[in-house]
């Protein structure tokens, strides 16, 4: 069950439980009028219904009960977007690679010097990724396998999901069906949402990386 269908149920049952402790006192006042010490309206001298009093404590209880279950929603729906234009900035990035077998060597820091700017277009929980090249990356934030066809013959398949506030991508690239990179993205933003911190693994045949990408937002 997902966090909105979860709270939505939960506010579901306590206005069940609210309209039930009002239609109850209410139904027993309709049948045998009030059942307590106050006084008639004209010979009032300030003394209160203990049913009045009863149904307005347990009222407030229960909309304070709602509107916390409400509260909870919206911190729940509350997720870091994305969206905006992103340049690597190759200086504060880093790399560790760890080498399974000697086939080739890996990848140096000029590696990052050649990544191209990413625009993002978030609307959760939709998340587009198209980078200088027009290579567009289709994806879903939940935990669905989404299935990009790209050049050369090459699919991109992925399964996108929120770890709190981080998004977590786990991915493959396959030719002919069969997989030769494998890797995933963990996704974070800095708390001005001008920074954009990808901590990214790659797997292949013979060696596996992780990366530190610093991205900076240029609009």
């Amino acid at each position: 069950m997902s966090h909105l269908e979860y709270w939505t149920e939960a506010r579901s049952r306590l206005q069940f439980i609210l309209d039930c402790k009002i239609a109850s006192p209410l139904g027993y006042i309709e049948r045998h009028g009030l059942p307590c010490a106050a006084r008639s309206a004209s010979n009032n001298d300030g003394g209160d219904c203990l049913m009045i009093r009863h149904l307005s404590i347990v009222t407030c209880i229960c909309l304070a009960a709602t509107g916390l279950a409400a509260t909870g929603l919206a911190a729940q729906l509350r997720r870091p977007d994305f969206s905006g234009t992103w340049q690597v900035d190759p200086i504060r990035s880093s790399k560790e690679t760890r080498l399974v077998r000697w086939i080739e060597p890996p990848p140096t820091n000029g590696w990052f010097f050649s990544l191209v700017p990413e625009r993002f277009t978030h609307h959760e929980p939709y998340l587009v990724i198209v980078d200088a090249h027009g290579q567009r990356i289709k994806m879903t934030t939940d935990g669905k396998e989404k299935v990009n066809q790209l050049s050369s013959g090459l699919v991109h398949r992925s399964k996108t999901r929120w770890d709190g506030n981080e998004l977590v991508t786990e991915w493959s690239i396959e030719r002919d069906g069969k997989t030769s990179v494998r890797g995933m993205d963990r996704r974070s933003l800095s708390a001005d949402g001008e920074e954009l911190i990808d901590d990214r693994t790659i797997a292949v045949s013979f060696a596996e990386q992780h990366f530190r990408i610093v991205w900076v937002k240029n609009e």
